[in-house]
């Protein structure tokens, strides 16, 4: 690990002995009459007319370009009304370029219209925003934004609709300026057509912390502004899709949308049984956006939290946040048989410095679903194989909520206030047969009949102030938060167990019949402040302060069914009071000049963790937990641009994870007579060490982007498990401190156009290596896994009427273990993903997609191949073709189904599940703000 970490400081240390031989560009741009230009836009173009860098004029009209590698190049300056400027630029041993003052002279009016529209800018930049003209880009006719998108220089789209903008990643979408579905990428990009849109502006998307500090160091997350076009501002826009198919498929979907200058209102919609939800999201994160879903908003300044963790009650109980999750988040495209009906509503209301936005949504999702298991456990002496079938009936249904109200109260005060909830209600039917193997050698069967409810709901506020004073620089920020959950989770349990000898002759049997009644309650408080205070132009001194407080409530009842009654059962019926204290104070110093930042700090938490536990009959067991921990976080990042489209990062922080306050009681729970786990009270913090480096180099013009960024964790001390297993297969968890283990992982990437906004390629190449300990059979174990997965995407469209597109990746996972090196085993999984769309004869199109996996493990015996083809033809027609008439096939060769594989501690595990298969469906579409005919990526499967 640590010569992995070597050798991407010397590849970061190379660029930048390389970055030393370039040289800068400068100069000022005025009028014939001596008066500065400014914000013209100034492009940096290579021999062959090539852009390479872009930027604006200053107010005294001068303009600089940083780290220029030598050659030679043209320096263009344009500005409204006046005649474009060319000067040559000719640098080969590295020396700085002066071009002076140059003078740009005002049009004739006759020839202003003519000259506007040819020197009419494809990139601006606008302070730290890059904008793109849509005009002056071509997309086929009825293309999504998301296809705009991926003709826009410095862009990249992934196959599924993450996008990245010089190498980071767009983490959020607004339109107009306001949230769009709580500020979803995916959900605008994909939606939107991109005749709505007149201009993208990409920015650096600035954290609460940064928003207020004023931090200038860069952002790894940017932030996309969809603008759109008057006349979409004036009447909704949207489309209606209803399909019906063989296999008794059916689906409906639609969205609709009014915009205006003061308010947004978006409809969403869609009930169908194929498992797609129809409005090109394929996961939760389209819908939602991967921070949107954040109930225990992460407001804490400064640095050494490691990162928010979810608590669980005690008894085995989930959390209401993973319950609520779970009914949102889970995929159910990819397997079983499924049934979803979903919708919600978005609102936005901007005027006068005053913001409010608003999200409602709703989720009912039921999946049918039957799977095979295969799991090897690896022990000193044995190997323990489970082989199981299982049934499942899931329905759920949810509710979720968002408010923002956010106002300026005057140039240097702001506030905001958020309101987030939720609701969630769902039953899980659960049916399974189980077999262990001890060496081949057949041990127990169980079988299980489960019935889980669960219902609860969540609240979560938060109110943040920000304050500016008169000393330029000199900012402090406040915030509040309170976060209250309640949980009714019912299981009623059935198995059978019986047990073999090594005849095969039953020896004993374990009959469970009980019924669980858990009840859980959380609530929690958070307060934290920071305060930034300059002292020069160069050094800023910045402390923080932590505070949160964690109040949890659980009652577990258990009862045995007997024949005639229901018998409490003491050992397991238990109540628990939980309480989790925090504090953490902290200061740092940053330096910042000519595109080097510098932060240092040091911070002190402390964790106090108290509460009591204890069965219904005291004398069965009963106790209380008082524990403090104390630790020093320092932190060090380092960030580097040495010009405009290159950046270099590095960060060092400590980071202290207090246990999970049910994993300090020693109580013992044998719910599942095969799985007991019991608490350990002698438990201590998790300290890790964290180190990132980052290095990105792009060419905004062509697209040409090279990006390296890698991240390990070494731990000092690492919460692991010791796992026991006896003569009868009854394994027993128990939590522990370990002094070792190392996780990490480094993502290389090379975007690489071959001809601009018609052939493009783009290599990826990610490793990740986990090395982390756990005790087994009182032997410790590490189990090293070594993953590679090399990727290359290529496109080609040539005209708006065709496109084709290849993604082939190939995924090695090498997995060794201490206690048993003969298990050692490589899981290989490779594919590749093949869409071909085209224009026929008589404006009908062909739109098609495949998808093809592989799936290799030597130590299951397995080879599977999984080719998966979809495939339609679809017309136009209707008054601006606002129709569109579809037939289409899904999984033409019948071959879908769910595998999944994997390596955990000292096991591996697959899963195969079914699927839904082959379908013909025909669907009709009206768009109601009308639709022009051409291919694009995204219309393939709608």
């Amino acid at each position: 690990m640590k010569k992995v970490f070597i050798s991407l400081l010397m590849v970061m240390c190379t660029h930048l002995v390389y970055s030393q031989s370039t040289f800068n560009v400068k100069g000022v741009i005025e009028d014939t009459l001596g008066n500065p230009l400014i914000y013209s836009t100034v492009l940096l173009l290579d021999t062959d007319s090539t852009m390479v860098d872009f930027t604006r004029s200053e107010l005294d009209g001068s303009f600089r370009f940083k780290g220029v590698s030598s050659g030679e190049y043209l320096v263009k300056t344009t500005f409204v009304g006046f005649i474009p400027l060319h000067s040559k630029v000719n640098s080969r041993g590295g020396k700085d370029v002066d071009l002076g003052i140059l003078k740009m002279s005002e049009l004739a009016a006759e020839l202003m219209e003519i000259v506007i529209k040819a020197a009419k800018a494809q990139i601006k930049m606008r302070g730290d925003t890059i904008e793109y003209d849509v005009s002056t880009f071509k997309v086929p006719d009825g293309s999504t934004v998301e296809d705009l998108i991926r003709k826009l220089p410095g862009m990249e789209v992934d196959q599924d609709g993450a996008m990245r903008s010089d190498g980071k990643d767009v983490t959020e979408v607004t339109v107009d300026g306001k949230s769009f579905f709580g500020n979803n990428p995916k959900a605008a990009t994909q939606n939107l057509p991109s005749e709505s849109i007149s201009k993208v502006q990409v920015f650096d998307r600035k954290t609460e912390e940064e928003e207020i500090t004023g931090s200038t160091a860069q952002s790894q997350e940017k932030t996309m502004n969809l603008e759109l076009k008057e006349d979409f501002k004036t009447g909704g826009f949207g489309r209606v899709v209803a399909g019906v198919g063989t296999e008794d498929r059916k689906e409906i979907k639609g969205n609709f949308n009014r915009f205006n200058e003061k308010i947004q209102f978006s409809l969403v919609g869609v009930g169908n049984n194929t498992g797609r939800n129809g409005l090109s999201w394929d996961d939760y994160q389209d819908f939602l956006g991967s921070q949107s879903f954040n109930f225990d908003s992460n407001l804490e300044y400064g640095f050494g939290g490691g990162g928010n963790r979810f608590f669980f009650f005690s008894g085995g109980s989930n959390s209401l946040e993973s319950s609520i999750q779970s009914v949102f988040f889970q995929g159910r495209q990819n397997s079983g048989f499924p049934e979803n009906y979903n919708g919600g509503a978005n609102f936005n209301y901007d005027h006068n410095k005053l913001k409010i936005s608003s999200v409602y949504y709703y989720n009912q999702a039921g999946l049918v679903s039957t799977t095979e298991t295969d799991r090897d456990r690896f022990f000193p002496n044995f190997v323990q194989n489970e082989e199981g079938s299982n049934q499942k009936d899931d329905i759920s249904r949810g509710h979720r909520g968002e408010f923002t109200i956010e106002s300026e109260l005057d140039s240097l005060h702001s506030i905001k206030f958020e309101f987030n909830a939720a609701a969630i209600d769902q039953e899980k039917i659960y049916n399974g047969e189980n077999d262990l193997f001890r060496n081949s050698i057949y041990q127990s069967r169980g079988v299980v009949n489960n019935v889980n409810l669960q219902s609860g709901y969540l609240g979560n506020s938060a109110l943040i102030f920000r304050k500016k004073f008169k000393k330029k620089g000199r900012r402090i920020g406040m915030n509040i938060s309170y976060l209250f959950t309640h949980l009714n989770d019912d299981r009623d349990q059935k198995s059978l167990t019986t047990f073999f000898d090594e005849n095969g002759v039953e020896e004993s049997r374990l009959d469970l019949n009980q019924f669980n009644a858990n009840v859980g309650d959380k609530k929690v408080f958070k307060a934290n402040a920071i305060f930034v205070e300059p002292l020069s132009k160069k050094f800023f001194f910045q402390t923080f302060a932590n505070h949160s407080q964690r109040r949890e409530t659980g009652e577990r009842e258990v009862l045995d069914r007997k024949e005639n009654s229901d018998i409490v059962n003491e050992f397991l019926t238990r109540t628990s009071i939980n309480n989790i204290d925090m504090n953490r104070v902290g200061a740092s110093m940053r330096y910042s000049h000519n595109g080097v930042n510098i932060t240092t700090g040091l911070a002190y938490q402390q964790f106090e963790l108290s509460g009591s536990y204890s069965s219904i009959n005291e004398s069965l067991f009963s106790g209380e937990i008082d524990r403090g921990f104390d630790n020093v976080i320092p932190h060090l990042a380092v960030n580097y641009t040495p010009g405009r489209n290159m950046y270099l990062s590095m960060g060092y922080t400590r980071t202290a994870n207090e246990p999970q306050i049910q994993d300090l009681q020693p109580v013992i729970d044998n719910a599942n007579p095969l799985f007991i786990t019991e608490g350990n009270p002698d438990l201590t913090p998790q300290i890790g060490n964290d180190i990132n480096a980052y290095m990105s180099r792009s060419f905004p013009a062509s697209g040409i982007r090279i990006s390296l960024n890698g991240r390990f964790t070494l731990f000092d001390n690492y919460i692991g498990r010791s796992e026991s297993i006896d003569d009868q297969g009854i394994t027993s968890y128990k939590p522990i401190n370990i002094e070792d283990g190392n996780q990490g992982n480094i993502w290389f990437s090379v975007n690489l156009p071959i001809i601009q906004n018609k052939f493009t390629t783009r290599w990826n190449l990610s490793t990740n290596v986990s090395d982390l300990p756990a005790q087994v059979n009182g032997v410790m174990n590490n189990t090293k896994v070594v993953t590679l997965n090399p990727r290359l995407t290529i496109s080609y469209t040539p005209t708006k009427d065709f496109l084709l597109s290849l993604n082939g990746f190939y995924r090695n996972s090498n997995t060794s273990y201490d206690i048993n090196s003969s298990q050692d085993q490589t899981v290989i999984n490779k594919g590749f993903e093949l869409e071909f769309n085209t224009k026929l004869v008589g404006g009908i199109y062909l739109a098609s997609r495949l998808n093809y996996n592989k799936f290799t493990n030597d130590r299951f015996g397995q080879d599977l191949s999984v080719p998966i083809l979809n495939a339609s033809i679809y017309r136009q027609f209707l008054k601006g073709n606002k129709g569109e008439l579809r037939l289409a096939i899904y999984d033409a060769f019948d071959e879908n189904v769910s595998l999944q594989q994997g390596t955990y501690g000292n096991g591996i595990s697959q899963s195969l599940t079914n699927a839904l298969g082959r379908y013909v469906m025909l669907s009709f579409t009206y768009n109601i703000k009308g639709l022009q005919s051409g291919v694009n990526k995204r219309r393939g499967f709608h």
